[in-house]
């Protein structure tokens, strides 16, 4: 079952620890090594067709 204010309360403690800042995890991080995602991974939208079993 979806909770949406579960998620906005989730949501809004990511942002209070800083998760999507970029050096807002610093320390769990390893020592000079930053990751980042360009462009996120494609979702299944609409109805299933071929694209998405071949992305």
């Amino acid at each position: 079952m979806y909770d949406k204010n579960l998620e906005k309360e989730y949501y809004q403690i990511c942002e209070e620890r800083g998760y999507f800042e970029i050096d807002g995890n610093k320390t769990i991080q390893e020592k000079d090594k930053n990751f980042c995602i360009m462009m996120p991974p494609p979702n299944v939208t609409g109805v299933l067709h071929i694209g998405h079993a071949l992305t």
